[in-house]
């Protein structure tokens, strides 16, 4: 009796990895069986599917055409619900803000164009925790209630039913801790039925569907499925299949946290380091590459790279995945990693290089016997730095009697502070040059040093008639 008047929602869905104790191919298939079965089922079943993250659509809109059409269509209908609305399900603790607003603006910006839906509700059932940081930026991108599993209950305490979590600015969205995404095939029913048992308020959250490895509903989970719904009619239960959206305008929050949801499963956090620092270097030089395209653009100087850059953003997206960033997926999961960082960091380059050059379009000719250095500042205020910096001679030094010492100066003519270090090359003849030096740096524009060179003995040694 205790169940009575309780409102059960039932949240159908597939949990995908595209990436875990498998490669990414085998993801593919996982996305592309799952979304086939789930449509056929919706030609014979009144039921609603969920599914998240833009990696996967584009799995489905590149090898399986006409099923993305289909699901379209099932989107119009009703019948197929976009949750989440992010690029996919990444590490919520590592990542930088910049890289967390990347994936809610990229996830917006594809299933608005795609299926013209704007979901508002975030969805990341797996990752290891939840930074406090995600609060504020979620609120900002236009999405008010946050569903998640991990920690789970015997790992962190947290309120039972819905709470509000706050950000650090004050901001609030309204939070979830779900018992579990997935249930066994066939087994749909058991695991609603527990949760309505496990769950005081009157609100029931259930997400059932098979997974990790996807698969989603069953003809017999629905069937079963639609007995336990005029079961429910009876001892007075409704259980409707709903959405994350639906499940939050029913639930209310009492209870405050104003801390992060971490973590659990810590140990992954220092494995697979190649991973994570190629991750950092790739999220640095984005922004950089963003910078200086952007002043190369608004002088007219290049046109801006737009392919270029969002290739590098997708890559960036892809590496942060929750079972790759953080180092839980087997061996082909970090060398999956790793070529989407590698690759992003290579587009990067290409963007960063030709507004680079671009820029230089507004500089005059090198002096004679000089060697001009241009350092492009990204911020908007000075910043002094030690900069490195190695080039050619213009003539290369065969001779074994003198080595080449290298001053540097700025555009007005000073002589700067400087050093020379060893090169990267271990040519033992004097050909290439590496100096570090002190400057400052003007803000967001190219900055000219000039370094000469003059060619003394080497240190130590004495000529004959100096004696």
């Amino acid at each position: 009796m205790e169940n009575q008047n309780k409102k059960v929602h039932m949240i159908c869905n597939a949990h995908i990895d595209p990436i875990w104790q498998w490669g990414w191919q085998e993801g593919v298939s996982a996305a592309i069986s799952s979304f086939q079965s789930a449509a056929m089922l919706a030609d014979e079943f009144d039921y609603v599917f969920c599914h998240n993250e833009v990696t996967l659509y584009k799995f489905i809109e590149t090898y399986a055409p006409a099923l993305f059409e289909k699901i379209k269509e099932l989107v119009k209908a009703g019948k197929w619900h976009i949750m989440g609305g992010w690029y996919l399900q990444p590490d919520c603790v590592m990542p930088s803000g910049e890289s967390f607003v990347r994936q809610i603006q990229e996830g917006r910006r594809y299933f608005e164009e795609k299926f013209g839906v704007k979901p508002t509700t975030g969805i990341n059932f797996d990752p290891f925790g939840h930074t406090r940081g995600l609060v504020q930026i979620m609120a900002k991108c236009g999405q008010d209630s946050y569903l998640f599993m991990r920690p789970g209950a015997w790992q962190a305490t947290l309120p039972k039913d819905a709470f509000w979590w706050e950000g650090f600015d004050g901001s609030r969205i309204k939070a979830f801790r779900m018992s579990g995404y997935n249930s066994h095939m066939g087994d749909s029913v058991k695991k609603i039925k527990g949760d309505v048992e496990n769950t005081v308020g009157p609100i029931v959250c259930s997400t059932w569907g098979v997974g990790n490895h996807g698969g989603g509903p069953s003809r017999k989970d629905l069937a079963d499925i639609e007995c336990l719904i005029e079961e429910g009619k009876e001892q007075g239960i409704t259980y409707l299949h709903s959405t994350p959206e639906n499940l939050f305008a029913d639930l209310v929050a009492e209870e405050t946290v104003d801390h992060s949801l971490y973590s659990c499963n810590s140990g992954c956090y220092v494995s697979m380091n190649t991973v994570k620092r190629k991750h950092i270097e790739l999220e640095n030089e984005l922004y950089l590459a963003e910078k200086i395209c952007s002043a190369a653009a608004m002088r007219g100087l290049m046109e801006y790279p737009h392919q270029l850059l969002q290739e590098a953003v997708e890559d960036l997206l892809n590496s942060e995945f929750h079972d790759v960033l953080p180092g839980s997926s087997v061996q082909s999961g970090e060398e999956s990693g790793l070529r989407y960082l590698y690759h992003g960091l290579m587009q990067a380059e290409k963007a960063k290089t030709q507004a680079f050059f671009a820029l230089l379009k507004q500089e005059k000719p090198a002096e004679p016997d000089s060697y001009p250095i241009f350092v492009f500042n990204p911020h908007p205020y000075e910043s002094e730095q030690v900069l490195e910096c190695e080039f050619m001679l213009s003539d290369q030094n065969w001779s074994t009697e003198q080595v080449a010492l290298v001053r540097v100066y700025d555009a007005d003519g000073q002589l700067l502070t400087s050093q020379k270090v060893k090169e990267d090359s271990t040519f033992s003849l004097d050909w290439r040059q590496r100096i570090a030096f002190r400057c400052k740096l003007a803000p967001l524009t190219m900055n000219r040093f000039t370094a000469r060179v003059e060619f003394l003995p080497p240190v130590g040694r004495v000529d004959d008639d100096s004696l």
